[in-house]
């Protein structure tokens, strides 16, 4: 537990000053928060999901499966400055990330997927298009429900079933 903390410590704080640097070479990058601070942490935060997904580590499930409720703060803080809303360009990037991970991942993998399970995935896919194309406010939700239930959710499905059968899984 001691090294996972250290290697999330270390990840943030190289975020950080990377955004940091990038702030005082760029600085128009830190007027998009209600403050410079602001805009540090949230910037840091995009560039920690990257580097936690794209880096070695022995906790890349932990990783993965943490950005979207490490996400959810983040939200909270970036609330007042940064667009919000479903469709926010903000609000999706981690998301985005992790897709673009997930996709990167599993590209090279074969998911061994069982009957039922492509149906469950492809039934799973049709019946939400569908639900989101009847939707009445279908304008302010179409790229965050595409993204998280069309795109996200069937992707993590895929990568947590081999990470099931992996033979390291327990530990």
């Amino acid at each position: 537990m001691a090294e996972l903390i250290i290697e999330i410590l270390r990840k943030a704080s190289l975020a950080l000053i990377l955004v940091s640097v990038l702030g005082y070479i760029f600085p128009e990058i830190l007027d998009l928060g209600e403050n410079a601070f602001q805009a540090r942490v949230v910037l840091a935060f995009f560039l920690y999901c990257g580097l936690a997904l794209f880096s070695n580590s022995r906790h890349k499930l932990f990783h993965l499966i943490s950005i979207p409720v490490l996400t959810q703060f983040l939200q909270l803080f970036q609330k007042y400055a940064f667009t919000a809303g479903a469709n926010s360009f903000w609000r999706l990037l981690p998301f985005m990330i992790t897709d673009v991970y997930l996709v990167y991942f599993l590209s090279g993998k074969n998911p061994l997927l069982s009957v039922g399970e492509k149906s469950l995935l492809l039934s799973w896919i049709l019946a939400n298009t569908l639900f989101i194309m009847i939707s009445p406010n279908l304008a302010h939700i179409i790229w965050g429900s595409f993204i998280l239930i069309i795109i996200t959710l069937p992707l993590y499905f895929c990568y947590m079933r081999l990470a099931a059968q992996a033979i390291d899984f327990q530990v």
